[in-house]
């Protein structure tokens, strides 16, 4: 009966050599090309003799297999030159010496073999040891030892030492050539770059060749904070294809040892640990560069999804954005993890090294979910209507935060790597930006601000106290509605409204938030959700916030829809607001009902009378650096006749000032009187001008020559 169905034939699989990397030797094989087929090649015994398939086993006894391809696809009378491609190690003898050697490093290791590529990375970086191991095992009872691992050593003097004593030349010259690039970055290796315009140490996790876009890519480690926690982040750098050879330190990226700084090494641990004092929200000055984090982000996070990945022509060395920043800031890494879910740090958290994952994430008992106030924390440039549900560590709180510092200053090599970069919002340019902890120093509050304020006593005492309130009772997660203390100051421009605002701050050393009506938008659909973010920065940092509040404040009526929605949308923010806020206006009767029914204080402010202006006067000179000043209290008492306000007063002087030091002269009272002339053409004055020690006729002719 015949059989049905397929037939199969049972595959008969070739037993191991019962000598299998036993023998003392290294056998080499060649590459052998089809005549017919440039793709399609095999390996030989003897070039050009082909090595049968069938017979490949018996080879199977050598120590090491040394494997060797044409090293040009034409031949010259019919002889073909042939290069070493890679080698299998077989002998069980050096794979046990190298598994112990190289077990720091990426090298895969089979259970009978291991492959090596040229141009044999893992033995140069391995040299040293392999020689030593060589020459010490003479002595050894076993012989068997020195001579397996004579062959490997034998192979290496012979197919490495050329490049071997080249590199050790070019390094010992402090140059290197674009080919052997990869002899700088073994991994573990500390590195030094200046590259983005500040000194960051890191430590190399691997260095490969990208020959589609023809560079070097080294992939480097080193230590940063999410807003929770300290970890290990990645960052890319590239070295492109250069000719002949240049200098080491001229790479956007260099081995620790060839920086000449010798004290480098602890300023940078002194810098880590500086970086430690600011894992909460910290109020600051700073000068100095900031950067930008979106493209700070573009250039430390890419990485490629596999050898061949096609990239751009600056891939890996994308610039990024500087900006100059003199002012205020607040450094608050956790709002901005929050308000920046696409700008998340992944870490490698040093609590648990093995979890790839972003430290973000975390079981729930340890989360705070995005809600309403999340919503509002999103800096403008990325702000948009729609929001995406994701779980966020809480504030790290004081436990956390000397865990951390414990954590990390447990090995200086932490402190060494620290990023020196603090996520923080700068208040004059209303942005966030990664700031160098370098160029931060404390605020020095201007105290006497407060004293200078010129208004009734008893309302300067009872905002102070209501302010110094407010700081007891913000709560950071209470949706509670009517916490929040609103202060509405209403009058002619110049009165001292805004100015006010700013002595208060400076006196509870308070941030203040000054938020423009470009900030804020005109587009109702998109208000609500500005609002909020603003508010909730606003209330989570404890500043006092000072709106430009015109188009909130005034009456609603049947002719302006889009005005009374505005209107609306933020009377039902203002429920909600937990923080300190002077809403300044104008508007002195036009105020809508709705609004002044929410403040809780209504200051109204009058044009300054003559004793007023003198104060001021009086106040800003006293405070005001200059060459000198001959302004004296009856000259103050004329100035104070003329009808300007605070705001006006102010920029008088600092013409003034501007003015005289330009030309090296001091501040009298005909220079100031003549500047009031230029800057505030309708002011008028109570008092006819009296000439001062004839110096008008001086003024007159230096400003003629001015022009």
């Amino acid at each position: 009966m015949a059989n049905e169905g397929p037939q199969f034939r049972k595959l008969k699989l070739p037993k191991l050599h019962r000598k299998y990397g036993m023998n003392i030797e290294a056998k080499t094989f060649y590459e052998s090309r089809n005549m017919f087929d440039d793709d399609k090649f095999t390996w030989v015994e003897h070039a050009p003799t082909l090595l049968p398939e069938a017979s490949r086993h018996r080879f199977d006894s050598a120590a090491i297999h040394i494997y060797k391809k044409c090293a040009d696809e034409k031949t010259f009378n019919n002889v073909s030159m042939y290069e070493t491609s890679f080698i299998k190690i077989q002998s069980p003898i050096i794979l046990e010496k190298l598994r112990d050697i190289m077990k720091d490093t990426d090298v895969y290791f089979g259970e009978r073999s291991v492959d090596i590529e040229k141009p044999f990375q893992p033995l140069y970086f391995a040299w040293d040891q392999i020689k030593l191991l060589y020459q010490s095992s003479v002595d050894d009872v076993d012989i068997e030892v020195h001579d397996h691992i004579g062959v490997l050593y034998d192979f290496m003097a012979t197919e490495m030492k050329g490049t071997h004593d080249r590199i050790l030349s070019l390094h010992g010259e402090g140059r290197i050539t674009y080919d052997l690039v990869w002899t700088l970055f073994p991994k573990g290796t500390f590195v030094f770059s200046f590259r983005n315009g500040y000194r960051q140490a890191m430590r190399v996790l691997s260095c490969a060749r990208r020959d589609r876009q023809d560079l070097w890519e080294i992939r480097c480690e080193y230590v940063q904070f999410n807003g929770y926690e300290y970890g290990l982040s990645e960052r890319y750098f590239s070295v492109r294809h250069f000719f002949d050879t240049k200098p080491i330190t001229s790479l956007d990226i260099y081995p620790w040892k060839y920086v000449h700084d010798s004290s480098l090494k602890q300023a940078l641990i002194d810098r880590g640990r500086d970086v430690l004092d600011y894992q909460s929200k910290h109020y600051l000055q700073y000068v100095g560069l900031a950067f930008d984090p979106y493209s700070h982000a573009a250039s430390d996070r890419y990485e490629p999804k596999d050898t061949f990945q096609e990239r751009s022509e600056n891939a890996t060395n994308i610039p990024i954005t500087k900006f100059n920043i003199k002012g205020r800031i607040m450094v608050d890494s956790h709002l901005f993890a929050r308000s920046h879910e696409g700008l998340r740090k992944d870490i490698r958290s040093f609590r648990n090294k093995d979890r790839s994952e972003d430290q973000t994430a975390v079981p729930s008992k340890n989360i705070l979910t995005k809600n309403r106030e999340d919503k509002s924390a999103q800096d403008g440039a990325g702000a948009t209507a729609e929001s995406h549900a994701y779980h966020i560590r809480a504030r790290p709180d004081d436990d956390q935060i000397r865990a951390n510092r414990k954590e990390v200053e447990r090995n200086d090599d932490y402190l060494l790597c620290m990023s020196p970069l603090l996520d923080g919002f700068s208040f004059s340019d209303k942005k966030w930006f990664h700031f160098l902890v370098e160029c931060i120093k404390p605020v020095a509050f201007q105290h006497k601000a407060f004293d200078h304020l010129v208004m009734p006593a008893r309302q300067k005492e009872l905002l102070l106290a209501f302010a110094k309130d407010q700081d007891e009772k913000v709560r950071e997660l209470d949706d509670t509605a009517g916490q929040g203390l609103l202060v509405l100051l209403s009058g002619p421009p110049g009165t001292g409204k805004t100015l006010t605002a700013e002595a208060i701050s400076e006196r509870v050393k308070r941030p203040l938030y000054h938020v423009d009506t470009h900030e804020i938008g005109s587009v109702v659909e998109t208000l609500s959700l500005r609002l909020r973010q603003i508010m909730n920065m606003a209330a989570e940092w404890n500043a006092i916030s000072l709106p430009e509040a015109d188009v909130f404040l005034q009456k609603r009526s049947m002719d302006h829809s889009k005005r009374n929605e505005s209107i609306a949308v933020f009377l039902r923010e203002l429920e909600y607001y937990r923080g300190t806020m002077f809403l300044t206006t104008n508007l002195i009767d036009a105020i809508d009902e709705a609004m002044e029914s929410r403040v809780h204080v209504h200051i109204k402010f009058q044009r300054l009378p003559p004793v007023s202006r003198q104060t001021i006067w009086k106040n800003f000179l006293a405070e005001m650096p200059v060459y000198g000043s001959t302004v004296s209290e009856a000259e103050i008492k004329e100035l104070a006749a003329w009808t300007l306000n605070g705001r006006q007063i102010k920029n008088v002087i600092h013409m003034a000032i501007k003015w005289c030091a330009q030309n090296k002269l001091p501040l009298d009272f005909v220079s100031v009187e003549h500047v009031i002339r230029l800057t505030c053409p309708g002011a008028t004055k109570s008092e006819p001008l009296s000439e001062v020690n004839g110096g008008e006729q001086r003024l007159v002719r230096t400003l003629s020559g001015m022009e």
